[in-house]
């Protein structure tokens, strides 16, 4: 439903039946009989939704591999260190060196948990958009052709007395 607010911005005494007068010729036209948010939305997904998912798919991509690179070095080299010290200590401290096998394990686990997590991440969706406001700009021109009023020539007095030219 569209609901036309008026703001006069000019102190004109017939400003207020000209504002009328196109609210009614608004009233007739296909935005007031249409559903102006559908409009909105169908208008989003069509023109705007597929360009901006390119752009966020396209930084996020390069992020989340930035954000992988780094989750596998920093887990695979503490699984190594581990694996390596169970290694060292099997012989020595048979219960140190299990302690040590169960923390790589658990390492092990948490890096597939995170790059699980990341390849979730990575799967962007969209939603479909919600309108929270709208706005009809209205030229001044449109109600000065209301009032039957040509839009005023510029003045060019004073530039015509300064080059002494007379306009024909």
């Amino acid at each position: 439903m569209l609901r036309i607010s008026i703001i006069v911005r000019q102190k004109n005494p017939n400003a207020k039946k000209f504002y009328q007068q196109f609210k009614k010729q608004i009233g007739k036209s296909r935005l007031a009989q249409g559903d102006i948010e559908n409009l909105a939305v169908s208008y989003a997904i069509k023109n705007l939704i597929p360009s901006h998912l390119r752009e966020v798919t396209a930084d996020k991509k390069s992020y989340f591999d930035k954000l992988e690179q780094a989750v596998r070095e920093r887990l695979s080299s503490e699984i190594n260190y581990w694996d390596n010290q169970a290694r060292e200590l099997r012989d020595k401290d048979k219960i140190n060196s299990d302690r040590a096998t169960q923390r790589a394990d658990d390492l092990a686990n948490r890096l597939n948990q995170r790059l699980d997590e990341i390849a979730l991440q990575r799967k962007i969706s969209v939603a479909a958009p919600v309108v929270v406001g709208g706005a009809l700009i209205v030229p001044k021109g449109y109600f000065d052709s209301l009032k039957k009023i040509s839009p005023p020539m510029p003045k060019l007095a004073h530039v015509s007395k300064k080059l002494q030219w007379k306009p024909s």
